[in-house]
């Protein structure tokens, strides 16, 4: 079976943004929830699985962005 160009690997700006778009608006639900809309610190051992979810996504995202990069 032959690789089919895939949105991680060969993103369209499209793609990029939408992505990007995506990854904000989680991450700012993640900490609002995390923190009960600011009214309780997100530093807590409760949270520690919540804080490996963001960073998986922003590195996810930031994957995204370099394959973008390297393609123009």
């Amino acid at each position: 079976m032959e690789n089919q160009p895939n949105w991680i690997n060969n993103p369209t700006p499209s793609q990029v943004n939408i992505v990007t778009l995506l990854w904000a608006i989680a991450v700012l639900l993640l900490f609002s929830v995390m923190t009960d809309v600011l009214s309780v610190s997100p530093f807590q051992q409760k949270y520690v699985m919540l804080w490996f979810l963001m960073m998986g996504a922003t590195l996810m995202v930031a994957k995204v962005h370099q394959n973008f990069r390297k393609r123009k």
